[in-house]
């Protein structure tokens, strides 16, 4: 039965006109109800229990794609001390592939000057006060957001200027990665272009910083020599 995808047979109690209009939200979300897919003990089905203790119901659910298998176990926890007519539900996955979390933008954030970020963030937001709409909450919220970012980035891009004793084509090349970040869509192409910028940046500095190195050691022997020689 098409049923079968989106519910299992382990079920508790019988189903109400509830039960068949969340059945129908799975059917349309294509869902599957992972508590009825597990064999458990009728003790370890239910999820509420009504305020006389008389009335035991499962109406508790954790839902995941009909396409998923990562799930291999389900549970409801009996012994867990806090008061509620609901008990809490937990199911176990098996995780083939380790994660790969984002690092923080700590590096990037490093160099900001924060008393010119709050001058900025000042100044955006007193331009936004007309934009203010008292009756949308979520509006707002966004707009403080953008105001946040917008300023963030103001000194992002402040923070990244390059030593003025870089060589003027170090700072082209700085001009020209600016100009590529600065973009609110950028296309594959800009994405590889930003790196391939910012890796030959680096190198131009490594490069730069070594030359300087070695022009002072330089300077340094030759006037040794010409103070032996005197």
């Amino acid at each position: 039965m098409e049923e079968n995808r989106y519910v299992g047979p382990y079920n508790f109690g019988r189903r109400n006109s509830q039960g068949e209009r969340f059945l129908k939200f799975c059917r349309e979300n294509n869902f599957k109800i992972i508590n009825t897919f597990f064999k458990k003990c009728p003790n370890l089905r239910w999820t509420w229990i009504s305020p006389n203790l008389d009335f035991k119901s499962q109406i508790d659910y954790i839902l995941v794609p009909t396409n998923c298998n990562k799930v291999i176990d389900f549970n409801v926890l009996s012994k867990f001390n806090f008061h509620s007519d609901h008990r809490l539900i937990t199911c176990k996955l098996k995780i083939t592939k380790n994660r790969k979390f984002k690092t923080s933008n700590y590096q990037s954030l490093k160099n900001i000057n924060w008393q010119e970020y709050e001058k900025d963030l000042s100044a955006i937001f007193s331009q936004s006060k007309n934009h203010i709409n008292n009756n949308n909450i979520e509006e707002n919220y966004s707009n403080i957001v953008t105001s946040i970012q917008k300023a963030l980035n103001n000194q992002k891009n402040k923070a990244e200027k390059p030593n003025s004793n870089f060589p003027k084509e170090i700072h082209n090349l700085y001009n020209k990665r600016n100009k590529l970040k600065q973009l609110k869509i950028k296309t594959n192409k800009d994405k590889v272009e930003l790196n391939v910028i910012s890796k030959i940046i680096k190198n131009k500095i490594r490069v730069h910083i070594n030359n300087q190195k070695n022009k002072i050691i330089q300077n340094i022997l030759e006037t040794t020599k010409s103070t032996k020689k005197n």
